[in-house]
């Protein structure tokens, strides 16, 4: 794979019907407080939360895989409505297989964001594989995209947007703003 050309990018975006995302380093910074009872708290970016929201309206489904198992992770999923959770999930490639299998995507269909070398394989294995900006630049050969936007800092979001203009309906998602 290859970091693509604008065009190819918004071609590859524009089939996309789910969006897969990482959790820590993609969807938070990568930083874990963990307090003296052995509790782990994550810091989630609203901007990507809003961005699930736009999503949907607009039909598309999301889905967050992650290595870790956390109950704020798994409150945010809640929160969110992710469509596919996979908490504690290192076979990343599998978890993405399952959502191609029940949701009857075809690959190319699918987007997957990340930021580690454990999300190379699920990056090979989708249709717009992207890293956030700060990811390691070991993901560059298998990767169309890299974010502006660093881990946690609304790289979610980014990626929302570029897929819902390539189909050609964020006009239509900002417009129902106004009208509310």
């Amino acid at each position: 794979m290859k970091i693509c050309t604008p065009e190819e990018l918004r071609e590859r975006a524009a089939k996309i019907k789910c969006i897969i995302s990482d959790v820590d380093g993609t969807l938070t910074d990568g930083s874990v407080i963990i307090d003296h009872k052995q509790k782990t708290y994550r810091i989630f970016n609203m901007r990507d939360g809003l961005a699930i929201g736009y999503l949907k309206k607009a039909g598309l489904k999301f889905g967050m895989i992650t290595g870790d198992y956390s109950d704020a992770t798994k409150a945010h999923a809640k929160k969110v409505k992710a469509d596919y959770i996979y908490l504690d999930c290192v076979k990343k490639k599998n978890a993405i297989m399952e959502i191609i299998d029940q949701g009857g995507y075809l690959p190319e269909e699918l987007a997957y964001i990340g930021d580690e070398l454990i999300d190379i394989p699920a990056l090979r294995s989708v249709g717009l594989a992207v890293a956030v900006q700060d990811a390691a630049i070991e993901l560059n050969d298998c990767i169309h995209y890299r974010t502006k936007a660093l881990g946690g800092r609304g790289t979610l979001r980014e990626l929302v947007e570029l897929v819902l203009k390539s189909k050609g309906v964020w006009q239509y998602i900002v417009k129902s703003y106004y009208e509310d």
